[in-house]
């Protein structure tokens, strides 16, 4: 089919727009082959577009058909009313540019488009053109009605009350007050606290009867969520969150309050450290435990895979703790030792300077790797812990092992 891409399109000038409907205008073509002849009674496919500045520009819109040629090979289209693939036929500013009209077709029907040809629109229908004023915008709908630019589109102002002041709020022009414009900014962050700084820039034209800062652990909070209040006067205010929980996600605001509405500030986001373990109660994580999937160092199991054991409860908040013997594939006759570790803000923390028993020399000690285990404070059926082989070097090279601990 590549000879079909000498197809000529014979355009004949009945290029016509709908009084109706102006985002719609009559095509029409006598479609022949490469060989000069009449492409009739056939249905074909065809993909229509509307090129900007040159035959080879952007496409502003793009729709498709399946229509069927006549006798003569005459093809008439309405575009507009095709199967829209991309654009808005109706926002094209036709005023003032140069526009392309591409036209292919698969003459089998389908969307295999091997036919193209490219013409110029060299007029534009008229109740297209009527539908967008000589500056290229849309006509307004009441007297007094305006356009702003917001960076990429003219957009529509209703027309004001009579007396009523355009103010620009946001950098968006309103008739009427605006809202308070804030800054939301960090002072400190705690384990259950934080000190929030907010910066009402702008007032809105009108007295501020409430401010302070919202927060939740969903972003973008609102004065329907946890709200704190600020009762001083002055525009440069702080605000104590006092009741937050440890090692936890906030976003925060601050607002303001007139009489036109709430605004709020930028959000910032806060994490509150850890201090300690309080979030594990002393009836979880203890019992019998499965030891799995353990990574082996110095050719042994560090505690034995398919080995039991049975976690109790340790000396401090947190700290659990269990015996088994340590590289059970390589010690013969060898005691258990005593292993520790702290649940601490869903990380496993090893104890350091475990003694094992065994060594080259001195004993081999265990204790924390930077890389921690993990545990989930509502689940105890299963958590894994990272434990540092050999911390002295006593034998070799200090090694990571981990292994996994499942509820039996």
């Amino acid at each position: 089919m590549k000879n079909l891409l000498t197809l000529i399109f014979v355009v004949v000038a009945t290029i016509t727009s709908y009084g109706q409907s102006p985002s719609k205008f009559n095509y029409q073509a006598v479609v022949r082959d490469a060989s000069n002849g009449v492409i009739a009674n056939q249905s074909i496919g065809v993909k229509a577009s509307i090129l900007f500045g040159s035959e080879t520009g952007s496409s502003l819109y793009t729709e498709t058909h399946t229509v069927t040629t006549g006798d003569t090979g005459v093809l008439n289209l309405i575009i507009g009313n095709g199967i829209i693939e991309s654009g808005d036929l109706t926002t094209v500013i036709w005023n003032g540019f140069d526009f392309f009209l591409k036209i292919e077709i698969d003459p089998t029907g389908g969307t295999n488009y091997t036919l193209t040809n490219t013409s110029q629109l060299l007029s534009v229908p008229f109740a297209l053109h009527a539908t967008r004023a000589d500056n290229g915008v849309s006509n307004g709908n009441t007297l007094g009605d305006m356009l702003y630019w917001d960076g990429n589109s003219w957009e529509p102002i209703a027309a004001g009350q009579q007396g009523e002041v355009l103010n620009m709020c946001g950098g968006i022009p309103r008739f009427g007050a605006c809202v308070p414009m804030l800054n939301t900014n960090i002072v400190s962050v705690g384990d259950t606290t934080a000190i929030i700084n907010g910066i009402i820039t702008n007032d809105g034209g009108f007295a501020v009867s409430a401010k302070g800062v919202v927060y939740g652990t969903n972003p973008n909070p609102t004065t329907a969520d946890t709200v704190i209040n600020n009762t001083g006067t002055g525009n440069n205010y702080t605000v104590a969150l006092n009741t937050l929980t440890e090692n936890t996600t906030y976003y925060v605001r601050a607002y303001a309050t007139n009489s036109e509405g709430t605004g709020y500030g930028n959000e910032v986001t806060i994490i509150t450290t850890c201090s300690g373990a309080v979030d594990v109660p002393d009836t979880l994580f203890v019992g019998d435990y499965l030891i799995s999937n353990v990574t082996n160092a110095f050719n042994g199991s560090v505690f034995g895979d398919g080995v039991t054991v049975t976690l109790q409860l340790g000396s401090s908040t947190g700290e659990r703790k269990f015996s088994a013997v340590y590289l059970p594939d390589l010690a013969i006759g060898q005691l258990p030792m005593e292993f520790n570790f702290t649940l601490k803000c869903d990380e496993v923390n090893v104890v350091d300077n475990q003694i094992t028993g065994l060594g080259c020399g001195p004993s081999l000690l265990l204790g924390p790797d930077p890389s921690k285990g993990t545990y989930n404070v509502g689940n105890d059926s299963v958590f894994n812990i990272i434990v540092l082989d050999d911390t002295t070097a006593s034998c070799g090279v200090p090694t990571a092992a981990e292994f996994t601990l499942t509820k039996i």
